[in-house]
């Protein structure tokens, strides 16, 4: 991981649900992560990184994202489902 711009902090459970275990992941993860789930999802079902992790559309987003460089980022749009 390339430590800088490439790299966010990212609440398991959000801080505005009172999370306050955090970790740096790369960026366009933690972007994904949100456009994923809401934070109420996030805190009642996807709060550690293997539950992200072993999610089906989180597990294709990340072996697509390994091929590239390091420092790779790109937009990420809202998936449609999100919040349903």
């Amino acid at each position: 991981m390339i430590r800088g711009k490439s790299v966010d902090r990212h609440h398991w459970i959000p801080k505005s649900c009172g999370g306050k275990d955090q970790a740096l992941i790369h960026r366009i993860c933690h972007r994904k992560i949100h456009s994923l789930w809401t934070e109420k999802q996030l805190r009642d079902e996807f709060n550690t990184p293997e539950k992200i992790r072993n999610h089906p559309q989180m597990a294709d987003f990340l072996n697509w994202v390994r091929k590239r460089p390091a420092d790779y980022y790109d937009r990420t749009r809202t998936a449609k489902s999100k919040g349903r």
